[in-house]
């Protein structure tokens, strides 16, 4: 659990190598950690001050700022939103509302910041996947949604996943164009959505599941990208496999694999 202590700690940690930039005149501020934290533009005829917290999740929120981060400790390490109440003593509606902020403030940012996968003679194998089935979960329907995954094949093993409203040739290359490097070698399975991706990239290679599944001779296969897909599914609830309420799930499993080192820290970073 986060006390006050640790939680500024961390904060503290997060922000000396974060750049801020002044919302009045977008120099670059300082920070100060007096009775509170602080951002300082260091520009002689400006020198706004203003709390870090300003537009962020924290700002005018009725829960004590070590709640929030205790909330989201805990959420971050897999604790279903029932148990994060048991043990917070705090009602599940407040934890969602909490969550949805969050998504909000992480799901742009993060996606921005990881910036194009692959690269020149990259492999970037490309699978998708459906989570959910349409059917009824404790009165109400659960339609699923579908998910592209994209990863490259390199030691970091760099992950994205989008999820998509259909499968058709259109809108899984419009997306792969926005998150891919050109010069990438891309490698699927016999889809018919992937059909023309080969005019989109530097090489495109496919392994017909329905012969085999790794092709060792030219060693093409999609197993990296495909071993993600069980591993996603088990921490993730039944009524969160939807359009509105997958992308935070999917969030958390990509900022835990592409982070080098402490990926809550990660997390916090892309809501302050």
């Amino acid at each position: 659990m986060h006390s006050e202590d640790k939680i500024f700690k961390v904060l503290k940690s997060i922000l000396e190598k974060k750049t801020l930039y002044c919302n009045k005149c977008k120099s670059i501020c300082k920070i100060k950690f007096n009775s509170g934290i602080y951002k300082k533009c260091t520009l002689k005829i400006c020198k706004k001050e203003e709390s870090i917290f300003k537009g962020t999740i924290f700002q005018n929120s009725k829960l004590k700022m070590s709640t929030i981060m205790n909330i989201l400790s805990l959420w971050f390490s897999k604790v279903s939103n029932s148990a994060i109440s048991e043990i917070l003593k705090i009602s599940r509606e407040t934890i969602s509302k909490l969550l949805k902020k969050a998504l909000v403030y992480v799901e742009e940012k993060y996606i921005s910041s990881l910036g194009m996968i692959g690269g020149p003679g990259i492999i970037v194998e490309i699978d998708e996947s459906k989570f959910g089935r349409r059917k009824y979960h404790r009165g109400h329907k659960v339609d699923g949604v579908w998910v592209l995954g994209m990863v490259e094949r390199t030691p970091s093993r760099k992950i994205l996943l989008i999820p998509v409203p259909n499968r058709n040739a259109e809108t899984l290359i419009n997306i792969i164009k926005r998150h891919v490097h050109s010069e990438s070698i891309i490698f699927t399975d016999c889809w018919k959505g992937y059909v023309n991706i080969k005019n989109e990239f530097s090489s495109h290679k496919t392994i017909n599941h329905s012969l085999a599944f790794v092709d060792f001779v030219n060693n093409i296969h999609t197993n990296t990208i495909e071993g993600n897909w069980a591993g996603i599914k088990q921490n993730l609830p039944v009524q969160c496999r939807t359009k509105k309420r997958i992308l935070l799930y999917l969030l958390r499993y990509m900022i835990k694999r592409n982070s080098s080192g402490d990926s809550f820290k990660e997390f916090i970073k892309f809501l302050i």
